[in-house]
């Protein structure tokens, strides 16, 4: 695995939606391992700026965020981020819970999804977290560091 790409909207509507505190320590602590592991992380996002920023600091590692624009399929950000870092599928895991998701979570080497997901989207992938968003990247984090050893 040489990078791991998640769809952040989801995990910040969650965070967004709870009471619970906006610091994972332990997540960040996980997302440097993977790079120190050369697993580079990139997040992609639909969120306006001030998500970004609530995003960046819930996550508090040097990942890229990029930004989909308009109206721009998952899919080709998805094909066109490969070829900008000349990888194959089978190097790319993808963290992600939306319908919209499906086409990259079947594509990639190697895909998980929250239990949350819709049913549909639960299917498509390889792997199914448990727990919430937030804790289900922390589990899969896990498994690709474990992989990795």
């Amino acid at each position: 695995m040489s990078l791991l790409l998640i769809n952040c909207d989801g995990i910040i509507e969650c965070v967004n939606g709870s009471d619970a505190p906006l610091e994972y320590p332990s997540l960040d602590e996980a997302l440097c391992s993977l790079e120190r592991a050369g697993v580079r992380v990139r997040l992609m996002t639909r969120l306006p700026a001030v998500d970004r920023e609530a995003l960046t600091g819930l996550l508090g590692s040097d990942c890229t965020v990029s930004e989909l624009p308009g109206r721009l399929e998952k899919s080709e950000f998805y094909s066109a981020m490969k070829l900008e870092l000349s990888l194959a599928d089978d190097e790319v895991a993808v963290f992600g819970c939306d319908a919209d998701d499906v086409p990259i979570i079947e594509a990639a080497g190697f895909s998980a999804v929250p239990l949350g997901a819709a049913i549909d989207v639960r299917s498509s992938a390889y792997y199914v977290a448990s727990g919430a968003p937030v804790d289900s990247l922390a589990e899969v984090v896990d498994i690709i560091l474990r992989a990795k050893a």
